[in-house]
């Protein structure tokens, strides 16, 4: 079946997968510029400023690239709002996605520790992610906070929760839409205990997504999980299992685990009940 055969506003799953390769093509293009770029003003790598921002250009280049190419190839005569799945959503919806995000964050970690019992993480990569996620100075603060907190979780959630997992969700449905998309999303992390945190965290938020029927839901909630360990530094409160590098796998103790995944999905409830209607469904008569 060629490509452009899917039913109107759909994607079909060889779309899915030719826009990640494609992002993840254009993501290390973008991390080879800004290397380059790096070179040519004398800033070498070790910087945790020059290393957020070639992050920055990485997921511009990569994921916003593939989400640019994915408008202008699939968006068959509809809003660029319904394609994107991109409508406002109340101030109290984003206060409860704030909240959720955060405490998602430590379940979320305490999978990924599960993972690396079978996929170990060198103490060298944790000492690296822990000096990324630990800046010295208000400009590499500026500089971390920019990459991760912001240019990471928009570019990702346009492409991953907007793009595919709606255009999936259009022509397969939700039992489809949503491993897929989840999937394709773990796997653009590459380390193994990586790929299994993302694509639980892309099942939670791709099943919030498709219940609010916005990406700004998922986008704030994203945001609120990569900030959480940039925030909650080492230096300032030291959590085994979340941001102290260790030989070997350490766990979180079950009384935070509990706490934070009670307090996550308390959020999660009441982030539903504040737009108890999708969203996608409520604007769905707009045209562009």
């Amino acid at each position: 079946m060629p490509l452009s055969a899917s039913p109107p506003h759909g994607v079909t799953v060889l779309q899915a997968v030719i826009l990640t390769a494609l992002a993840v093509v254009m993501m290390f293009a973008g991390l080879a510029l800004a290397g380059v770029a790096g070179l040519a003003v004398g800033q070498g790598s070790g910087s945790v400023a020059v290393e957020a921002s070639a992050m920055a250009m990485g997921q511009l280049f990569g994921f916003g690239g593939a989400a640019a190419a994915a408008v202008l190839w699939l968006r068959h005569g509809i809003s660029w709002q319904e394609f994107l799945s991109v409508w406002p959503v109340r101030p109290r919806t984003v206060a409860f996605a704030v909240i959720a995000g955060a405490a998602y964050q430590f379940p979320l970690a305490e999978i990924s520790n599960a993972a690396q019992e079978w996929w170990p993480v060198p103490l060298a990569k944790q000492e690296l992610m822990a000096r990324l996620l630990s800046p010295g100075s208000v400009v590499e603060l500026l500089a971390v906070v920019a990459a991760i907190v912001l240019v990471a979780p928009l570019t990702e959630e346009v492409l991953f929760r907007g793009v595919l997992l709606g255009g999936l969700d259009r022509r397969y449905g939700a039992f489809i839409a949503i491993p897929l998309s989840a999937a394709l999303f773990g796997l653009c992390h590459f380390v193994p205990s990586a790929v299994v945190y993302a694509t639980a965290a892309g099942l939670l938020l791709g099943w919030i997504g498709l219940r609010v029927g916005s990406i700004a839901v998922t986008v704030v909630m994203h945001a609120a999980v990569n900030a959480t360990p940039i925030f909650l530094q080492e230096s300032w409160m030291p959590i085994r299992g979340f941001n102290v590098p260790t030989e070997g796998v350490h766990h979180l103790s079950p009384t935070l685990l509990i706490a934070t995944t009670l307090v996550a999905l308390g959020a999660t409830v009441l982030l539903l009940r504040s737009e108890p209607q999708s969203l996608s469904h409520r604007h769905g008569q707009e045209q562009p």
